[in-house]
């Protein structure tokens, strides 16, 4: 590749040689060296003026410049001004003013053609057009050069991304230590109102323990819910089936107050039977003492119209006729009646002369 098939294939766009600070103006003097001479890279300088004097002898002729010096196309330009200086191509010129193949000059720009004039300028070197000794070696060693500073700016990139990686941590794990220690804090203070609340000593064991507790009598009550509900729910069931009866039987209160009366009745009835099984008793207790008397030989005999006055037969009128009015009016059983009047009847006939005894003035007694 000659001169003007690197301009060609370079103008407007950016070289970057080395790989670090962008594309700068020693960027493209280094490609230039690689590309159309085809010799080794000459010492890594500071700047692009001292490329003055870390250039390669073997392979340049320097020039100093002159007011009737003019470089030509090919030659690379030094220029010192400044702490860094600066480096271009000889593109063409005159003695006053020449143009240049730049890169970075203005600051920023990429390849260009460039007018200058030759102030600051330290001179330009002149490539020796002679055979390159060991030529294929020292290709071999550009290549490798090339290569490894390829695996260099690899590396860096690893490099860099695993510094930020590292510093990334680096801040996770101070923010975890500060939030690890707030979260201390807050558990001691969240451990001190549990125990208070909960009536214990601060320590897990114990809070824990009566956190369980809780929980257990929370199980409880929520068993005893369930079951409440399922109690609910049944009666729920039994309410619904009851007002079903009751809707379906119109009468239904009518027959609870009939079974009512009938209760009452028969509570009635009871009492009745309750008294005359009483009268029965004093009854039987008279016949006794009437036998007692008999034993002796003694016989007692009434007036007829003393004993219709008498207070026993009285009541067995007043029996028979209670039981044959609840007969009437259905509060007994007709069965249960008879049965009443025929014990009333039995009790007074056994017993009068005894009553008769007790209330009654006898005409004759005989032993």
């Amino acid at each position: 590749m000659n001169y003007l098939q690197f301009k060609k294939k370079y103008n407007g766009k950016g070289i970057d040689f080395d790989g670090h600070y962008g594309p700068q103006c020693t960027d493209l003097y280094r490609q230039y060296c690689k590309e159309v001479l085809g010799i080794p890279q000459s010492p890594g300088v500071k700047g692009a003026k001292n490329i003055w004097d870390t250039y390669l002898r073997d392979y340049f002729t320097r020039i100093t410049n002159t007011p009737n010096g003019v470089p030509d196309q090919g030659d690379i330009v030094i220029w010192g001004n400044g702490e860094y200086g600066h480096v271009g191509i000889f593109d063409n010129g005159t003695t006053s003013s020449f143009e240049s193949f730049d890169q970075n000059y203005p600051v920023g720009s990429k390849c260009h053609i460039q007018g200058h004039y030759y102030k600051n300028v330290l001179g330009w070197l002149k490539f020796k057009k002679t055979d390159v000794p060991y030529k294929k070696e020292l290709e071999e060693c550009l290549k490798t050069h090339i290569s490894l500073m390829g695996q260099l700016q690899e590396k860096d990139v690893i490099i860099k991304k695993i510094e930020e990686v590292r510093d990334d941590w680096e801040r996770k794990f101070r923010v975890c230590e500060v939030e690890s220690e707030q979260w201390k804090k807050d558990s001691k203070e969240f451990l001190a109102k549990m125990a208070e609340k909960l009536g214990c000593g601060q320590n897990n064991a114990e809070v824990l323990g009566q956190i369980t507790e809780l929980i257990a009598k929370e199980d409880g009550e929520n068993d005893a819910k369930k079951e409440l509900e399922l109690y609910q729910l049944d009666v729920s069931k039994k309410l619904e089936k009851l007002a079903g009866i009751l809707n379906a039987t119109p009468d239904f209160k009518s027959v609870l107050e009939v079974s009512q009366g009938f209760r009452v009745r028969i509570k009635e009835q009871d009492n009745e039977i309750q008294t005359l099984k009483d009268e029965v008793k004093a009854k039987l207790e008279i016949i006794e003492r009437y036998k007692e008397l008999l034993k002796d030989g003694k016989e007692v005999n009434v007036d007829f119209k003393e004993r219709l006055k008498s207070r026993k037969f009285l009541s067995m009128v007043g029996a028979v006729l209670i039981a044959l009015g609840s007969a009437i009016s259905g509060a007994i059983e007709w069965s249960q009646a008879v049965t009443t009047v025929i014990l009333a009847v039995l009790a007074y006939i056994g017993v009068e002369g005894a009553i008769d005894y007790k209330t009654a003035k006898p005409n004759t007694v005989k032993r």
